[in-house]
């Protein structure tokens, strides 16, 4: 124990003090005294600055206990709200309010998630799980008892739904309850839906322009050019090669292998799906996206990066993340530390974040390795298109599997709806459907009907995610189609053992160890290390696929892409062998029981450069030849478009090559807000005024196109020249997109003011110039499985794609222009060039700017004053309630969710903003950033506002050597869940000036920040 050191260090020691670890923490006055009767000893603890929790213990099990108490007192609802939804009993909390939820969540798995995890948990972990629930069900005890009040959401709810009580709908709960939120948290990991959406673009691409002009160019563009590639726009990658990538070099390049496929099937294409069934199955997948927090938008901004030894002023590491997630209303995380090193025998001590109600650390450090994590685009879920055979009754009985109808397996669940005013119980029964190897049955071919509708003889009622629909033959094809799913979280086992078992980790070899028992958890981790190691790695368990065939190219072939839809009547649903001890079998245990190998994943581990980093980013370059089929094995992608990577990576580059890596030089990285669009486009747009300039020095003979081009430039030149001194400038200052606002946590210089105008100018002409040369060809089906990252891959490609022979071998390029054919606008006579569709996108820029606007932070200016167009005044990060969230299909929800959003309302902008002032209409906070930016703010290419509601849900670094630990970080809120809390949003206002909070990591530190002290006794 360092308890002698401390109190020395601190000036407590004397002759006459009892020199033990809870005589200093009493130094600290009692604030608050609680009872929890299972606990062995006292248990202390100290607030630090904004209320953030240090919990010393002598045992683990007590300090979870406390943790749980601690963490209801400022996060009930949610994680009560979670943890029910996880388990598909949010009916019994709201009544039929909730069936909606509780079906969506059974019906994809999540309770059975819930409980597996549960089954599989060892006693030791169990015990900690119900100490957690313990501390939980003493909170809910002391609301009962009148000494704590009734968290206002939940009242809140009472109030709506006529209960004259709230408490009583706090029900006590045991340590299997608690995994319901586990299951959730593994949802919003790994859990995706894209692949029906994928094969239903495809199925809108042949002849989509059968009657466009120049439509053989426009038909091989939509595929060639705008769908099939998948490689970023600027190249990086996470480690280097397939394998460990070491200091002293990597494995072999493993690139241009293929893995032999076996399959006796003979591929076939699939048979579209009827539309009505396309279109349930899509808006119930909008919807539970929605509920596990995924955006509607697949745009990801996280971050996550660290610098060894080698490239650190104090020769030790640094690690930094700031994930990007939902801005929710409260805050997607909770900060907390929990100690047994100072009242106890063990070196236990962690610092960092944890989701609420689950007690093991998310991210954060133990003071021998910190660790982050970003979203991997790990594909650990496959997508079956189904034949199915109904019964008597017109209910499913049998799929169809290698030519053989195979008995579907019935799953009777019980739906309990408790009338929350009377307490009077409703149970419903309604099955689901798996197939005789476990994929689950979530869409079926037939007609949308209601419960208890009248049927005819030999029809029935099922219910598919909460859709009623008698299952019927309706396109007329013979066929009964359904859509199935399996996904590796299935065959979970022992993950939340590695996660717990991170925050034991001693150096980053343990930790990678432990990566080997992880299933359904796609994400890649940063990890840094007190000798100076780092490591980065996206190892979770993912299916080997060997069984789907690929053509001569190395191409899946029809049917067998897992990208897409799979041929359910050829191949079978997959099996991570697992293990009696947790690790995931490197080896193939049968055709469809098959892990990729661990040592096969790209990793990296204190590579020579000296830093590791990840930004949703290609792992490994897999995706630089336009093709995911074609490498060692298929494991994750696409990725993001490499924009932030390509920041991020510039930066480490050269804090390493100077050795002047420290925690403040790493942490300013995740305050960029560069336009990564502007510097590499910026030159594009600018030549376009440029050329037409120079036509009106030399506008004798011009060519039609040249004088269409001078006849744009001369509508506006007052003002396009004023656009390009504005942004020319901008861009030669760095293209900082920065708000221009000010507000109490922005005082705004006269470059920033510049700067967010030239922003705003930029911004709103690349959301022109994509309506310009995207919106007439009718291809808004295309960008919605990977939304900005395929528009901007798309703008990017026909922007940069001109030029004598087809420099760039575009499929559109046409040979009359020398540029793509999309650049052209279908509905005129003429073929514009592109120097004509910028300006005009210009000129339709600047028009918007200049009109009026009712609508606050919408819309134009009302001026011609361009030092009046602010980027902040329509760039704001919006904060919604997690009501909101889960409350997609539910009004009730929905309402509830609006009252407990955070808007400048309930946080002013500033001092005395007068009515004439256009902050005053301002709902939502002004930011800098913009499209694909480190400091992720992205409001999305389309749409008619720049408002977000994603960004980074903390801003986390730690520097850790022998001698010492260093930490901060922020949340984009604050610890309560409770908006009548000061500690709500106090964190927020700290947040949006992109300041941080320190980590008190040792006990000196949080008692000399200490704001009251806690006692918990048996």
């Amino acid at each position: 124990m360092r308890l002698l050191v401390i109190l020395a260090a601190i000036g407590l020691l004397s002759q006459s003090c009892d020199c033990t670890g809870e005589h200093l923490l009493e130094n600290i006055p009692e604030t608050e005294s609680w009872q929890i009767p299972t606990l062995d000893s006292k248990v202390h603890v100290i607030r630090t600055e904004m209320n953030i929790p240090h919990i010393y213990a002598s045992n683990e099990l007590d300090l979870y206990r406390v943790q749980g108490f601690v963490m209801a007192q400022d996060r009930y609802v949610q994680f009560e709200l979670g943890r029910r939804f996880g388990q598909g009993r949010v009916s019994e909390l709201l009544g039929a309010t909730g069936l909606a939820i509780d079906l969506q969540s059974r019906g994809r798995g999540m309770r059975y998630i819930s409980e597996r995890l549960w089954t599989a948990a060892k006693p030791n972990q169990r015990n900690k799980f119900e100490a957690f629930a313990q501390g939980i069900n003493a909170f809910i005890k002391q609301v009962h008892k009148g000494a704590l009040p009734i968290p206002s959401e939940l009242a809140t709810v009472g109030q709506l739904i006529g209960v004259s009580d709230p408490s009583t709908l706090m029900k006590e709960i045991s340590g299997s309850d608690v995994m319901g939120m586990a299951a959730v948290i593994i949802s919003q990991l790994g859990y995706e839906s894209t692949d029906p959406m994928r094969t239903q673009i495809e199925n809108q691409l042949p002849n989509h322009f059968e009657n466009a002009p120049l439509a053989d160019l426009r038909q091989a563009g939509l595929s060639k050019d705008l769908w099939e590639p998948l490689g970023p726009i600027r190249p990086n990658s996470s480690a280097i090669t397939w394998g460990l990538e070491t200091q002293n070099g990597t494995n072999p390049a493993f690139k241009t292998q293929r893995k032999k496929t076996t399959s006796s099937s003979i591929p076939r294409s699939l048979s579209p799906l009827p539309t009505t069934m396309v279109e349930r199955i899509r808006r119930k997948d909008r919807a539970f996206e929605a509920m596990i927090g995924h955006q509607a938008r697949p745009e990801f901004g996280s971050n996550a990066w660290a610098i060894s030894n080698i490239g650190t002023q104090s020769g030790g590491s640094i690690l930094s993340g700031d994930g990007h997630l939902p801005l929710s209303v409260p805050s997607l995380f909770y900060q907390m530390c929990l100690d047994t090193s100072y009242l106890g025998e063990s070196d236990f001590k962690l610092c960092g974040l944890f989701f609420p109600g689950l007690p093991f650390m998310s991210v954060g450090t133990n003071g021998f390795v910190a660790w982050s994590q970003t979203y991997l685009n790990g594909d650990i879920t496959d997508w079956y298109q189904e034949e199915i055979q109904l019964d008597s009754n017109g209910l499913p009985s049998k799929s169809k599997f290698k030519g053989e109808w195979r008995q579907l397996r019935k799953i009777e669940e019980i739906y309990t709806l408790q009338d929350p005013t009377t307490e009077e119980k409703e149970e419903q029964q309604w099955a689901r459907w798996t197939t005789f190897d476990g994929r689950i049955i979530t869409s079926i071919e037939g007609t949308s009907t209601v419960p208890n509708s009248a049927t005819q003889e030999g029809q029935s009622i099922v219910t598919m995610l909460g859709d009623f629909v008698i299952p019927k033959d309706t396109n007329g094809d013979g066929i009964i189609h359904a859509l199935s799913f399996d996904w590796t979280a299935f065959d979970i086992n022992a993950t939340l053992d590695a996660v717990e078992n991170f925050s034991y980790a001693k150096t980053v070899t343990d930790f990678r160890k432990e990566t080997k028992k992880l299933v359904a958890y796609a994400q890649n981790i940063i990890v840094a290390d007190r000798n100076g190691d780092i490591l980065y790695t996206p190892y979770n368990a993912t299916p080997c696929r060997n069984y789907l065939p690929k053509d001569a190219s190395g191409n899946w072939v029809a049917g067998a892409n897992p990208m897409r839809l799979l041929d359910g009547t050829q191949y079978g649903g997959f099996e991570i062998p697992v293990r009696d001890d947790g690790v995931v079998e490197n080896s193939s245990q049968g055709l469809y029981r098959c892990s990729i190998p661990f040592d096969d994943i790209p990793q990296a581990l204190s590579p020579q450069r000296g830093y590791v980093y990840t930004a949703n980013n290609d792992i490994a370059g897999v995706s630089l030849d336009r093709s995911l089929s074609n490498d060692l094995w298929y494991f994750a992608g696409p990725f993001d478009i490499g924009y932030r990577a390509e920041l991020i990576e510039n930066e480490l580059k050269q804090l390493t090559s100077q050795r002047s890596a420290n925690l403040d030089s790493v942490s300013r990285i995740q305050d960029t807000h560069t336009s990564p669009i502007a510097m590499d486009l910026g030159s594009e747009f600018l030549s376009s005024i440029s050329q037409a300039k120079d036509y009106s020095i030399n506008a004798i003979e011009l060519t039609p196109t040249e004088a269409r081009v001078l006849a744009l430039y001369q509508s506006y030149p007052e003002a396009i020249d004023e656009v390009f001194s504005r942004i020319n400038t901008w861009i030669q200052r760095g293209a900082l997109a920065e708000s221009g606002v000010t507000t109490f946590y922005n005082q705004v210089s006269t470059n920033e003011a510049l700067n967010a105008v030239a922003t705003m100018i930029f911004n709103t002409w690349v959301r022109h110039l994509f309506v310009l040369i995207f919106d007439d060809e009718n291809i808004d089906f295309l960008w919605e499985a990977d939304g900005d990252r395929i528009r901007m891959r798309a703008l990017h490609t026909v922007l940069t794609g001109d030029g004598p022979d087809n420099p760039h071998n575009l499929a559109s390029w046409n040979p009359q222009t020398q540029e793509s054919v999309f650049i052209d606008i279908q509905n005129t006579e003429i073929v514009e060039s592109k120097n004509e569709i910028l300006l005009q996108a210009l000129i339709n820029a600047i028009k918007e700017l200049r009109s009026s606007s009712s609508e606050a932070g919408v819309g134009g200016f009302g001026t011609e004053d361009m030092s009046k167009w602010l980027w902040g005044l329509r760039h704001q990060a919006q904060f919604d309630s997690l009501l909101l969230q889960l409350g997609s299909e539910n009004i009730l929800l929905a309402l509830l969710g609006t009252q407990f959003s955070t808007t400048t309302k309930s946080v002013a902008l500033d001092t005395d903003i007068e009515e004439n002032d256009p902050r005053h209409k301002l709902v939502h906070f002004p930011r800098p950033g913009d499209f694909f930016g480190v400091d992720a703010a992205h409001p999305g290419l389309v749409g008619n506002t720049y408002f977000y509601t994603n960004g980074p849900v903390m801003r986390m670094t730690f520097e850790l050597t022998h001698d010492q630990v260093l930490g901060r970080n922020i949340l984009p809120g604050g610890q309560s869940g409770y908006k009548e809390n000061p500690n709500a949003t106090d964190q927020l206002k700290k947040w949006l000036g992109n300041q941080t909070l320190p980590v008190h990591y040792y006990l000196e530190d949080a008692l000399s920040a200490a704001i009251g002290r806690e006692t918990f006794t048996p």
